[in-house]
């Protein structure tokens, strides 16, 4: 049945911003998915260290006592070399495991290399592998020989910079690490459920809630925030076995976060004010598809393209606060105010965050923002859904009146002022030829009434607007316009479909006529609108003329009962 409302209203509408958004967030996956490496087990066995003894060898050949972890004055492209005495009673099987940090890494044994790892080799870019975890086996009689590791980084920052050195068995060298990073682990599991959560209620309400897009894209930075964490936890390597999407996994999410949040502001935020957002999105965009192209052909790493994301990122809180501050003292806006909470939570914890970067304090990144943004998720996430459910309540309550003033209170069908309403769609605001009117008026309607009662006369107008109703519900959409009197609007419809409809209608009739005590009977007069000949209110008159006329040939002596 052709619907008059507008039914692509009430769907959410969808831009190409959202299908940039989940391209960037489904491929990396994918590829993520792919270069799995399977489980890692691990036992409870206690990790041992190898962080005293060592000695720093310099450029000149002088030597100098250091103790792990330590941070060396070495100049960017300059090795860092550093030799220790394996102990005597070392266990079998024992491994060594470093955090290489934006660096290449040698290890010898007695002057024999047994492993060597360069942050230039990557299969599928000519870029950096940045931070992971250096991981290899010492042979069997290791014990008392000399080992020898040279650290090298084009980096100043990380340059000279040396981690804790494990040396024990794979097994409790990895529960080590999983114990001592759970918390990322933990938040980044936390943040993905949040994000199903809100993504499933997201499509849950599709169809009942109209405005909802801010379910969406809360979900998403929920999902892209966890992804991130998980790159940030230093353990996704054991889970992921590709190197460079391991390495590059944290910040290639990053550059996608601004993407979601973006989203979110320009669906949840400011009502007032210019549309900022969508400004902020194409910028982020832009940044986000320069840096992978800088990245694959080895012109500039991520992490040297990271000063642009976090200057955007201030631009966008600087705005973004601005805007909310000016909707609550402005326009007394108290879903900006609460929304300004939340923004202060997130912008203060990136304000530390930021302050970590710049000062080198490595070993504190991104646990400040972790609990910042969980807490900004899980906050933000509850005043969606309330929001989004106070909506739906509202809807539903405009639905309900809205239905109820279109409502004929006799048939339960479509009354005036839904005619009045889709026949301005269909015949004034921009009608097209082909568009059929048919008008209708019960015949005998105020005998019936004075006769046998105005019960009567109800079941009859019941009668008649269901015949129509049956005779062109696959075409159009009926109305009961008066007291005797209805409609009937089609759509684009020929002629021939018009002529069945009403050969149905007559049969209907016939079968009603036989099924009451007095005399059944409607009359017509049908006409196709052509906009340039004539306005809608002319060409409504003159089938109302043939709807007389028509009845005024049926107009004869008979009996009104039977």
């Amino acid at each position: 049945m052709v619907n008059m409302v507008n039914n692509t209203d009430k769907k959410t509408r969808f831009d190409i911003r959202i299908y940039i958004l989940l391209a960037f967030i489904i491929i990396p996956t994918i590829l993520a998915i792919c270069f799995s490496s399977g489980n890692v087990g691990f036992n409870n066995e206690e990790a041992v260290f190898l962080n005293n003894g060592w000695t720093h060898i310099k450029n000149d050949g002088s030597r100098q006592e250091i103790t792990l972890p330590a941070n060396l004055d070495t100049p960017a492209g300059e090795k860092t070399i550093i030799e220790t005495v394996l102990p005597k009673d070392l266990e079998q099987k024992s491994s060594i495991c470093l955090r290489a940090s934006m660096q290449s890494v040698c290890a010898y044994l007695d002057g024999e290399v047994i492993y060597e790892f360069s942050m230039r080799k990557n299969p599928l870019a000519k870029s950096d592998v940045g931070s992971i975890w250096t991981l290899f086996r010492l042979p069997n009689d290791s014990g008392s020989k000399t080992l020898r590791i040279e650290l090298s980084s084009p980096y100043d920052s990380f340059s000279g910079k040396i981690s804790e050195i494990y040396c024990s068995s794979k097994a409790s060298i990895l529960f080590d690490i999983f114990g001592n990073y759970s918390m990322g682990f933990f938040i980044f599991i936390v943040l993905i459920i949040i994000g199903m959560v809100l993504l499933i209620t997201f499509f849950a309400t599709l169809g009942s809630i109209q405005k909802n897009q801010a379910l969406l894209y809360i979900a998403l930075f929920s999902i892209t925030v966890g992804l991130w964490i998980f790159g940030e936890s230093k353990t996704a390597q054991f889970l992921i076995g590709n190197e460079y999407l391991v390495s590059k996994f944290s910040f290639y999410s990053l550059l996608v976060i601004p993407l979601t949040f973006t989203l979110y502001i320009d669906s949840a935020y400011t009502r007032h004010t210019p549309p900022y957002a969508k400004f902020f999105f194409w910028l982020f965009t832009a940044n986000l598809t320069v840096c992978v192209l800088l990245e694959l052909t080895g012109t500039a790493s991520f992490f040297s393209t990271l000063i642009s994301v976090h200057v955007m990122l201030l631009a966008l809180l600087v705005v973004t606060s601005a805007a909310l501050s000016y909707e609550t003292i402005r326009h007394h806006n108290h879903d900006a105010y609460i929304q300004l909470i939340g923004l202060c939570i997130l912008g203060l914890s990136g304000v530390l965050e930021l302050i970590v970067m710049w000062f080198n304090l490595y070993n504190f990144v991104s646990k400040f923002l972790r609990v910042g943004i969980l807490l900004y998720v899980a906050y933000m996430g509850v005043v969606t859904i309330k929001s989004q459910l106070k909506y739906a309540q509202e809807s539903r309550e405009v639905e309900y009146f809205e239905r109820l003033a279109y409502t004929d209170v006799v048939t339960n069908g479509n009354n005036r002022m839904a005619f009045e309403r889709d026949a301005e769609k269909a015949f004034v605001h921009g009608g097209d030829t082909g568009n059929w009117l048919v008008l209708f008026d019960l015949d005998n309607l105020k005998i019936i009434n004075d006769t046998i009662g105005h019960q009567a006369g109800d079941e009859a107008i019941r009668h008649a607007y269901q015949c129509i109703t049956d005779a062109f519900t696959k075409v159009g959409i009926s109305y009961r316009i008066g007291g005797d009197e209805f409609a009937c609007i089609l759509l684009s419809a020929s002629e021939n479909t018009v002529d069945e409809c009403l050969k149905e209608l007559d049969e209907l009739v016939r079968q009603k006529q036989q099924t009451v005590d007095y005399n059944f009977g409607l009359s017509y007069g049908k006409g196709v609108f052509n906009p340039e000949k004539e306005s809608f209110h002319k060409f409504y008159i003159s089938v109302d003329k043939r709807m007389y006329s028509n009845k005024e040939k049926k107009r004869k002596p008979k009996e009104i009962f039977t």
